[in-house]
């Protein structure tokens, strides 16, 4: 994680936070709408590889031998069927207070913050959606051209204490047919594992300032990105805008129409059972008609 730029804070239960820090946040203060800011180079760059170090961590975690071999533990089968491995992640962007919260009693070094919160309901929500990622609509305005081309946005919700409704995405990717392989590091003793850890980190954010490469250029030469994104449905991707551009319209007939062909493209979809769940569970009667309200 560290390697592209974030820093694991803390762990509460089987969550944990994790914090990228842009290098000019003042860009972040101005009053423009953040589709109108032209972020610098070195922003985009911190956006870009947070969305990628989420996508490395969710290949290794389905593909390292070592964490697949959970899924034949005697007891984790016998309690769960069909037991494996499985982690979500939210991604959002805004403001936070940082430093020493809590008591003379108890310290943590940490972070406060409505935007905190949003993450974890994000990360949370990625279960409901049926997808690996989420990533707020503030955040996506930041990322650069050739990565926000694999964003897919798959709804528009207003949060409980917010009355500005939120864009939401997700990145496509499948981890079911991914190979097995040993992780590189698993032999290496922490100083050695951390030393090269350390000079990879430093290449890549070298090569990046020095712009000898892009951050779509890692992606496109990482193997753990190729494996997720191998089974990509580019003609599903364009029926689902489709769809998606008629549900927000309000022509729920239209759009439930289309999510149900969509649904014979990709049978495991989980936005589309979503928007599906929406449109049959909130129609007005007769047919499937969006609220009037809506």
């Amino acid at each position: 994680m560290t390697k592209y730029g974030g820093q694991a804070n803390k762990n509460l239960g089987d969550a944990y936070l994790l914090v990228w820090k842009f290098p000019n946040p003042d860009e972040l203060k101005s009053k423009l709408p953040l589709e109108e800011i032209k972020f610098s180079p070195e922003n985009r760059n911190m956006a870009d590889m947070s969305i990628f170090a989420f996508l490395k961590v969710l290949a290794r975690v389905h593909k390292y031998q070592h964490i697949r071999r959970y899924r034949k533990h005697v007891g984790l089968t016998e309690a769960i069927e069909n037991y494996k491995v499985q982690m979500g992640f939210g991604l959002h962007q805004g403001w936070a207070i940082e430093g020493a919260i809590g008591s003379y009693f108890k310290i943590d070094a940490s972070y406060l913050s409505p935007n905190v919160n949003m993450s974890s309901r994000l990360e949370m929500a990625t279960m409901q959606y049926g997808v690996h990622i989420l990533v707020s609509g503030k955040l996506v305005p930041i990322l650069s051209k050739e990565v926000k081309k694999l964003m897919r946005e798959v709804d528009i919700v207003k949060v409980k204490g917010s009355e500005e409704p939120m864009k939401i995405f997700t990145v496509d990717v499948q981890v079911e047919e991914i190979a097995e392989v040993t992780d590189r590091f698993k032999k290496l003793m922490i100083k050695d594992k951390k030393r090269m850890l350390d000079r990879e980190k430093f290449v890549l954010w070298e090569s990046l300032k020095r712009r000898a490469m892009t951050t779509m250029s890692v992606y496109r030469n990482d193997n753990d990105f190729s494996d997720l994104r191998k089974k990509y449905n580019k003609q599903f991707g364009i029926h689902w805008k489709l769809a998606y551009d008629a549900y927000v319209a309000g022509d729920w007939s239209q759009a439930h129409r289309l999510l149900r062909d969509g649904q014979e493209m990709s049978p495991d979809d989980g936005p589309t059972k979503t928007l599906l769940r929406v449109i049959e569970n909130m129609s007005e009667r007769p047919g499937y008609n969006a609220p009037k309200d809506w």
